[in-house]
């Protein structure tokens, strides 16, 4: 009796942690994005506190297959792309997407990254990119973010 109660208690406490978010898409050219997932946030924009990791999690589907996925994150301040430390670049096995990813299949990315505390608290657009082996993206999105 008690196993099933403790289980929801954790479903509804993590799931209260992650939010489905608005997001623009800017360019995926082999790829078609489903949703995506920031966590930590509650609301949006989504605020990322400096000192902490922020996971992003892209569900997406393949137009074309891809032999190497690799992740470029940038926040744009002022109209100009300022580059995000990605410490796992490989978009594949370590990101949860198997390479090579087939035509047609659904895949779920998911990554994090770290928001130092060097980073001023401002509010920023967040472009974030999965470039296939050619450098075309297989998806690309960008979402408004505050930094605090």
């Amino acid at each position: 009796m008690c196993r099933p109660f403790v289980f929801l208690v954790c479903c509804l406490a993590t799931s209260s942690l992650a939010m489905n978010v608005k997001f623009k898409d800017c360019g995926s050219a082999v790829g078609k994005i489903s949703t995506v997932d920031v966590e930590p946030c509650k609301k949006e924009p989504c605020t990322l506190v400096r000192g902490t990791n922020a996971t992003v999690t892209v569900a997406f589907k393949a137009n074309e297959a891809a032999t190497k996925l690799t992740a470029s994150v940038h926040g744009i301040v002022a109209g100009v792309p300022v580059p995000f430390q990605v410490p796992v670049s490989n978009g594949c096995a370590p990101s949860g997407v198997a390479c090579p990813t087939k035509t047609g299949q659904d895949y779920n990315y998911s990554t994090y990254v770290p928001v130092l505390k060097i980073y001023p608290k401002i509010s920023v657009v967040v472009k974030w990119e999965l470039k296939d082996q050619n450098g075309k993206d297989m998806f690309c999105f960008v979402i408004p973010a505050v930094i605090s």
